[in-house]
């Protein structure tokens, strides 16, 4: 669809993206940790089995998928990626945007102490978004929403205490 035949209400504001792929070897860490969680989840099947709980938190969900979730998380972009088709990744060592940043290295443990903040909905994703400023190099307008597969392990709902 060209950029004229799109509603109003999406022109300009929406550059989708095709998928960004990881390098083999964090695709392969993926499917490790995510057989880990699927063996340590099969033990309770009989456990659990009997009680009623919603599907998506069924023992057996958990088995088959590995707990493995579709999560969003909003960051910045500060560089023209997506902006009439570009696709190129920043080069700014000094000051990358964030979009870029996790494409090339995952999610920075420094930004992220406590583990990475991802939301069931990206309207969520969106209101818990940093606002952006100029310090961070961008004009306060443009995020990006990325879609994460994960493996849920210990999950920490956002207001509660964190205990190791």
């Amino acid at each position: 669809m060209l950029a004229e035949e799109r509603p109003p209400y999406l022109q300009d504001r929406v550059h989708p993206q095709g998928p960004q792929r990881p390098p083999p070897r964090t695709v392969a860490r993926f499917e490790d940790y995510r057989a880990a969680v699927k063996s340590r989840a099969l033990p309770h099947l009989s456990v659990s089995a009997s009680k009623r709980v919603r599907r998506h938190h069924h023992p057996s969900h958990c088995a088959a998928y590995g707990n493995e979730l579709l999560r969003f998380h909003c960051t910045s972009v500060s560089c023209p990626l997506g902006a009439g088709g570009a696709t190129s990744l920043c080069t700014s060592a000094t000051n990358p945007c964030g979009v870029c940043t996790v494409i090339r290295h995952g999610f920075p443990r420094g930004q992220h102490p406590n583990g990475v903040g991802t939301t069931a909905s990206s309207s969520r994703a969106h209101d818990n978004c940093e606002p952006l400023t100029a310090e961070d190099g961008s004009d306060g307008e443009r995020r990006a929403m990325l879609v994460c597969r994960v493996i849920t392990g210990r999950v920490h709902r956002a207001g509660s205490s964190i205990s190791q």
